[in-house]
Protein backbone atom coordinates (compact mmCIF):
# COMPACT_ATOMS: atom_id res chain seq x y z
CA UNK A 1 0.00 0.00 0.00
CA UNK A 2 1.11 3.78 -0.64
CA UNK A 3 1.05 5.96 1.89
CA UNK A 4 0.38 9.81 0.14
CA UNK A 5 -2.58 12.32 -0.08
CA UNK A 6 -5.94 11.31 -1.22
CA UNK A 7 -6.88 12.95 -4.37
CA UNK A 8 -10.87 13.08 -3.56
CA UNK A 9 -10.93 14.10 0.69
CA UNK A 10 -7.35 15.53 0.18
CA UNK A 11 -6.59 13.29 3.81
CA UNK A 12 -2.86 13.50 4.49
CA UNK A 13 -0.28 10.67 4.72
CA UNK A 14 -3.18 8.17 4.40
CA UNK A 15 -2.60 4.27 2.79
CA UNK A 16 -4.12 4.73 -0.66
CA UNK A 17 -5.65 1.96 -3.02
CA UNK A 18 -5.37 0.59 -6.35
CA UNK A 19 -7.94 2.87 -8.12
CA UNK A 20 -9.79 1.97 -11.78
CA UNK A 21 -10.27 4.86 -14.03
CA UNK A 22 -12.82 2.86 -16.08
CA UNK A 23 -14.47 0.40 -13.47
CA UNK A 24 -14.28 -3.11 -14.24
CA UNK A 25 -17.41 -3.70 -15.06
CA UNK A 26 -17.06 -1.72 -18.61
CA UNK A 27 -14.99 -4.47 -19.37
CA UNK A 28 -17.60 -7.25 -19.18
CA UNK A 29 -17.64 -8.19 -23.09
CA UNK A 30 -13.82 -7.80 -23.71
CA UNK A 31 -12.79 -10.81 -22.01
CA UNK A 32 -11.72 -13.55 -24.32
CA UNK A 33 -13.52 -16.54 -25.31
CA UNK A 34 -12.09 -18.20 -22.88
CA UNK A 35 -13.34 -16.41 -20.01
CA UNK A 36 -9.62 -14.56 -19.60
CA UNK A 37 -9.65 -10.78 -19.23
CA UNK A 38 -6.43 -10.36 -21.79
CA UNK A 39 -7.62 -7.49 -24.42
CA UNK A 40 -5.63 -6.31 -27.38
CA UNK A 41 -4.63 -2.24 -27.59
CA UNK A 42 -4.49 -0.71 -30.81
CA UNK A 43 -2.91 3.16 -30.49
CA UNK A 44 -3.30 5.52 -33.51
CA UNK A 45 -0.02 5.54 -35.88
CA UNK A 46 1.77 2.24 -33.93
CA UNK A 47 2.05 -1.06 -35.75
CA UNK A 48 2.34 -3.44 -33.05
CA UNK A 49 -0.70 -4.72 -31.03
CA UNK A 50 0.15 -5.15 -27.44
CA UNK A 51 -1.86 -7.13 -25.18
CA UNK A 52 -2.93 -5.79 -22.10
CA UNK A 53 -5.32 -7.13 -19.00
CA UNK A 54 -8.30 -5.71 -18.05
CA UNK A 55 -6.54 -4.14 -14.95
CA UNK A 56 -4.35 -1.76 -17.19
CA UNK A 57 -6.78 0.89 -17.08
CA UNK A 58 -5.50 2.12 -13.44
CA UNK A 59 -3.61 4.33 -11.48
CA UNK A 60 -1.92 3.16 -7.75
CA UNK A 61 -1.97 6.24 -5.41
CA UNK A 62 -4.70 8.17 -6.29
CA UNK A 63 -7.73 7.53 -3.65
CA UNK A 64 -8.16 6.26 -0.18
CA UNK A 65 -10.31 3.19 0.99
CA UNK A 66 -13.08 5.42 1.74
CA UNK A 67 -13.00 6.86 -1.06
CA UNK A 68 -12.59 4.42 -3.45
CA UNK A 69 -15.25 2.73 -1.38
CA UNK A 70 -17.79 5.74 -2.43
CA UNK A 71 -16.77 5.94 -5.86
CA UNK A 72 -17.51 2.04 -5.90
CA UNK A 73 -21.21 3.15 -4.82
CA UNK A 74 -22.09 5.05 -8.10
CA UNK A 75 -20.27 2.51 -10.33
CA UNK A 76 -22.21 -0.03 -8.72
CA UNK A 77 -25.45 1.89 -9.89
CA UNK A 78 -23.80 2.77 -13.70
CA UNK A 79 -23.52 -0.90 -13.71
CA UNK A 80 -27.07 -1.82 -13.08
CA UNK A 81 -28.14 0.86 -15.20
CA UNK A 82 -26.00 0.25 -18.33
CA UNK A 83 -25.63 -4.21 -18.28
CA UNK A 84 -28.57 -4.83 -16.68
CA UNK A 85 -31.68 -1.85 -17.39
CA UNK A 86 -30.86 -1.30 -20.83
CA UNK A 87 -30.67 -4.98 -21.51
CA UNK A 88 -33.99 -5.75 -20.72
CA UNK A 89 -35.25 -3.70 -23.67
CA UNK A 90 -38.24 -3.01 -20.87
CA UNK A 91 -38.41 0.79 -22.80
CA UNK A 92 -39.74 2.53 -25.86
CA UNK A 93 -38.07 3.14 -29.02
CA UNK A 94 -38.18 6.32 -31.39
CA UNK A 95 -37.59 5.78 -35.32
CA UNK A 96 -35.33 9.41 -36.62
CA UNK A 97 -34.03 8.91 -40.02
CA UNK A 98 -30.76 8.56 -38.86
CA UNK A 99 -30.41 6.86 -35.31
CA UNK A 100 -32.87 5.18 -32.88
CA UNK A 101 -33.81 6.99 -29.89
CA UNK A 102 -34.08 4.93 -26.01
CA UNK A 103 -36.79 6.34 -23.90
CA UNK A 104 -35.17 5.17 -20.17
CA UNK A 105 -37.27 5.97 -16.98
CA UNK A 106 -36.57 6.15 -13.24
CA UNK A 107 -33.32 7.43 -14.22
CA UNK A 108 -31.14 8.17 -10.32
CA UNK A 109 -29.78 11.62 -11.83
CA UNK A 110 -27.35 11.83 -8.85
CA UNK A 111 -25.65 8.72 -8.82
CA UNK A 112 -25.88 8.18 -12.90
CA UNK A 113 -24.30 11.75 -13.66
CA UNK A 114 -21.43 11.64 -10.65
CA UNK A 115 -20.99 7.57 -11.60
CA UNK A 116 -20.22 8.94 -14.98
CA UNK A 117 -18.65 12.22 -14.04
CA UNK A 118 -16.23 10.31 -11.58
CA UNK A 119 -14.81 8.45 -14.48
CA UNK A 120 -13.99 12.04 -16.22
CA UNK A 121 -12.47 13.29 -13.42
CA UNK A 122 -10.08 10.53 -12.60
CA UNK A 123 -9.28 10.41 -15.91
CA UNK A 124 -8.15 14.12 -15.99
CA UNK A 125 -5.67 13.97 -12.58
CA UNK A 126 -4.40 10.30 -13.65
CA UNK A 127 -0.92 10.30 -14.83
CA UNK A 128 -2.01 7.45 -17.21
CA UNK A 129 -0.88 7.25 -20.82
CA UNK A 130 -4.22 6.31 -22.24
CA UNK A 131 -5.73 9.57 -20.41
CA UNK A 132 -3.12 12.14 -21.95
CA UNK A 133 -5.77 14.26 -24.02
CA UNK A 134 -7.98 14.95 -20.62
CA UNK A 135 -6.76 17.81 -18.85
CA UNK A 136 -10.12 19.83 -17.33
CA UNK A 137 -7.12 22.49 -15.73
CA UNK A 138 -7.41 23.24 -11.93
CA UNK A 139 -10.89 25.08 -11.49
CA UNK A 140 -13.20 22.31 -12.96
CA UNK A 141 -10.54 19.73 -11.40
CA UNK A 142 -11.32 20.75 -8.18
CA UNK A 143 -15.36 21.39 -9.03
CA UNK A 144 -15.94 18.38 -10.35
CA UNK A 145 -14.13 16.26 -7.33
CA UNK A 146 -16.20 18.56 -4.85
CA UNK A 147 -19.19 17.50 -6.66
CA UNK A 148 -18.22 14.17 -6.37
CA UNK A 149 -16.76 14.37 -2.44
CA UNK A 150 -20.40 15.97 -1.51
CA UNK A 151 -22.91 14.21 -3.56
CA UNK A 152 -23.66 17.02 -4.91
CA UNK A 153 -25.05 16.49 -8.53
CA UNK A 154 -25.72 20.11 -9.17
CA UNK A 155 -27.87 21.63 -11.95
CA UNK A 156 -28.38 19.66 -15.38
CA UNK A 157 -26.27 21.85 -17.52
CA UNK A 158 -23.12 21.48 -14.74
CA UNK A 159 -21.11 19.67 -16.68
CA UNK A 160 -23.93 17.51 -18.96
CA UNK A 161 -23.44 14.32 -20.79
CA UNK A 162 -24.18 12.31 -23.72
CA UNK A 163 -24.82 8.68 -24.20
CA UNK A 164 -24.83 6.73 -27.10
CA UNK A 165 -24.99 2.91 -27.01
CA UNK A 166 -24.22 1.06 -29.78
CA UNK A 167 -26.10 -1.94 -31.76
CA UNK A 168 -24.90 -4.87 -30.31
CA UNK A 169 -26.20 -7.13 -32.92
CA UNK A 170 -24.78 -5.12 -36.21
CA UNK A 171 -21.38 -3.99 -34.48
CA UNK A 172 -18.07 -3.74 -32.62
CA UNK A 173 -18.96 -4.02 -29.05
CA UNK A 174 -15.28 -5.13 -27.57
CA UNK A 175 -13.03 -2.45 -28.70
CA UNK A 176 -12.12 0.90 -26.79
CA UNK A 177 -11.55 4.01 -28.38
CA UNK A 178 -9.05 6.57 -27.90
CA UNK A 179 -10.39 9.75 -25.86
CA UNK A 180 -11.19 12.17 -28.33
CA UNK A 181 -10.89 16.11 -27.33
CA UNK A 182 -12.93 18.83 -29.40
CA UNK A 183 -14.38 22.27 -29.11
CA UNK A 184 -17.61 23.93 -30.51
CA UNK A 185 -18.87 27.58 -30.13
CA UNK A 186 -16.74 27.71 -26.86
CA UNK A 187 -17.84 24.22 -25.37
CA UNK A 188 -15.20 21.18 -24.78
CA UNK A 189 -16.26 17.86 -25.66
CA UNK A 190 -14.52 14.82 -24.38
CA UNK A 191 -15.24 11.64 -26.03
CA UNK A 192 -14.98 7.80 -24.72
CA UNK A 193 -16.12 5.08 -26.43
CA UNK A 194 -15.97 1.94 -24.56
CA UNK A 195 -17.29 -1.28 -25.10
CA UNK A 196 -20.77 -0.76 -26.74
CA UNK A 197 -21.65 2.69 -24.95
CA UNK A 198 -20.19 6.53 -26.11
CA UNK A 199 -19.94 9.36 -22.94
CA UNK A 200 -20.14 12.63 -24.17
CA UNK A 201 -18.56 14.75 -21.81
CA UNK A 202 -19.26 19.00 -22.34
CA UNK A 203 -16.93 21.54 -20.34
CA UNK A 204 -17.64 24.83 -20.39
CA UNK A 205 -18.51 28.65 -18.58
CA UNK A 206 -21.86 28.74 -17.29
CA UNK A 207 -22.92 31.13 -20.04
CA UNK A 208 -21.33 28.65 -22.74
CA UNK A 209 -23.83 25.52 -20.51
CA UNK A 210 -26.99 27.44 -20.07
CA UNK A 211 -26.60 27.64 -24.26
CA UNK A 212 -27.13 23.79 -24.43
CA UNK A 213 -31.21 22.86 -25.63
CA UNK A 214 -31.09 19.20 -25.65
CA UNK A 215 -32.44 18.48 -22.14
CA UNK A 216 -34.29 15.25 -22.51
CA UNK A 217 -30.64 13.69 -23.50
CA UNK A 218 -28.92 14.71 -20.41
CA UNK A 219 -29.12 12.99 -16.89
CA UNK A 220 -32.04 15.37 -15.33
CA UNK A 221 -34.17 15.78 -11.97
CA UNK A 222 -37.79 14.43 -13.95
CA UNK A 223 -35.78 10.55 -14.07
CA UNK A 224 -36.68 10.16 -17.68
CA UNK A 225 -33.14 9.83 -20.42
CA UNK A 226 -33.00 9.72 -23.61
CA UNK A 227 -30.07 7.84 -24.92
CA UNK A 228 -29.22 7.71 -28.86
CA UNK A 229 -28.44 4.05 -30.63
CA UNK A 230 -26.31 4.09 -33.29
CA UNK A 231 -26.84 2.92 -36.94
CA UNK A 232 -25.42 -0.68 -37.64
CA UNK A 233 -21.12 -0.40 -37.98
CA UNK A 234 -21.53 2.64 -36.08
CA UNK A 235 -18.05 1.80 -33.88
CA UNK A 236 -16.73 -0.30 -36.67
CA UNK A 237 -16.44 2.68 -38.65
CA UNK A 238 -15.12 5.07 -35.57
CA UNK A 239 -12.66 2.61 -35.40
CA UNK A 240 -11.67 1.92 -38.87
CA UNK A 241 -11.24 5.83 -38.91
CA UNK A 242 -8.22 5.09 -36.43
CA UNK A 243 -7.17 2.02 -37.92
CA UNK A 244 -6.06 3.74 -41.37
CA UNK A 245 -5.91 7.49 -40.23
CA UNK A 246 -9.24 8.23 -42.60
CA UNK A 247 -11.86 10.01 -40.93
CA UNK A 248 -14.11 9.38 -44.25
CA UNK A 249 -14.81 5.68 -42.51
CA UNK A 250 -16.79 7.18 -39.87
CA UNK A 251 -20.45 7.13 -40.49
CA UNK A 252 -21.63 10.74 -40.46
CA UNK A 253 -25.91 11.64 -39.19
CA UNK A 254 -27.48 14.34 -40.93
CA UNK A 255 -28.46 17.37 -39.10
Amino acid sequence: MIIGNCKLCLSENIGLVKSHIYPKFLFKDLKGLKGNDKMVQLRPNDKIKQKRMSDYFYEEGLLCKTCEIKISVYEKYLENFLFKEIESDNYFIEETNSFSIIHLKNIDYKQYKLGLLSILWRSSITNHLDYKNVDLGDKHNERIRLMILNDDCKEVNDYPILTSIMDKENDLINTILPIEKSKTNGIIQYTFYINKFGFYFMVGSEEKMNSIKYYDFLPNHSGNLKIMKHQKNYMKGLFESYLFNDSSLRIKYNK
